[in-house]
């Protein structure tokens, strides 16, 4: 008997169950449920043991950083790109936050006339049937202050973060370029790939949950509006913890601009590389490094994922699309072996 996890975003519920024999959609019914809203169904769910350790690490490091009164954007940098779905409870407050657009968080994105430290940390892109939303993340240290002490008034420190959003948002046109180099490059091929209107987020992740209530909360909650609203939005750690989702099978990515690749830098573990991973990570080079790096796959499965891969991503996208068409729904119990010990 197996314990198996079922995510439906309509209704965010999670069904718990002990199952014996089941009846897997096929790829082809899977990629209709995702133009539905519906997350996968599918056997490529990280342990519950897997996202309650890395929701403990990421705690770990904030409470380190607020004990210790210690700055850790450089350890927290590496964290979410080693482990992309701790930074997915940033997204709490966006649209279609459940549904995370080729599964991928993008490390550092090199946008035009965006350097040093006016360059994003991240980037999410959320969907749905109309539209693609960007968010750019700004991560800063757990420690830092949102305000001058008890006073209803900014820190310099938090201004200094949310004047970079405000420089984002003045130069959207290098920001419009960069979407549509990713829509042309990284995202090329992708199921869901459509005419879709496009949005931006700004997103900034700092301080946490205690620095808002040392204030009268009241007056801080009216400061914090002035300046977050429509497409600007502020996020403790505390809510990244709140919010962290179980998620699915994900990279992380960086751009290479030597040969102008993505590199996959981190990952959430899976164990079936089939049509729709294909779908999400076709255009993601050193997977297979990733895969060999992981701790949390044995080795049968990374061997197994390795395969698939290597055999996948040699195929073009009219052979993908036409063995999609012509493969038959497969039975559920073809890879609860691999289930069962992520479990």
């Amino acid at each position: 008997m197996i314990l198996l996890r079922l995510y439906v975003d309509l209704s965010e519920i999670i069904i718990k169950g002990f199952i014996s024999i089941f009846v897997m959609p096929s790829k082809s019914y899977v990629m209709k449920m995702r133009t539905q809203n519906f997350k996968d169904i599918s056997v490529n769910l990280p342990s519950v043991n897997y996202n309650q350790k890395i929701k403990q690490g990421l705690e770990n490091l904030i409470n380190s950083s607020i004990d210790k009164n210690k700055l850790i954007e450089r350890e927290l940098q590496a964290y979410f790109e080693q482990h992309p779905s701790a930074i997915l409870g940033a997204l709490s407050g966006v649209e279609s936050n459940h549904n995370i657009y080729g599964n991928l968080v993008i490390s550092q994105p090199q946008i035009k006339d965006f350097t040093g430290d006016r360059k994003p940390d991240f980037l999410v892109v959320t969907y749905n049937s109309l539209q693609l939303f960007f968010n750019f993340i700004e991560i800063e240290s757990p420690n830092k202050s949102i305000f001058n002490g008890t006073k209803v008034e900014l820190h310099g420190d938090f201004t200094h973060a949310y004047n970079q959003l405000k420089q984002w948002t003045a130069n959207e046109a290098s920001i419009k370029l960069h979407c549509q180099y990713l829509q042309d490059h990284l995202f090329k091929g992708n199921f869901n790939e459509a005419r879709k209107t496009i949005k931006f987020n700004y997103i900034l992740v700092y301080g946490h949950q205690d620095q808002l209530t040392q204030t009268p909360s009241t007056r801080s909650t009216e400061l914090l509006n002035t300046y977050f609203d429509r497409n600007l939005h502020f996020c403790t750690y505390s809510r990244v913890l709140r919010d962290f989702p179980g998620t699915f099978g994900m990279f992380s990515v960086k751009r290479n601009a030597e040969d102008d690749t993505f590199k996959a830098i981190g990952m959430v573990p899976f164990t079936n590389y089939g049509s729709d991973e294909w779908s999400d990570f076709h255009n993601v080079t050193g997977k297979v490094d990733v895969v060999l790096q992981n701790p949390d796959l044995t080795d049968k499965q990374k061997s197994k994922l390795i395969l698939q891969i290597e055999e996948l991503d040699k195929k073009s996208i009219t052979e993908i699309h036409k063995m999609v068409s012509e493969e038959p729904p497969s039975e559920f119990g073809e890879d609860l072996d691999d289930l069962d010990e992520l479990i």
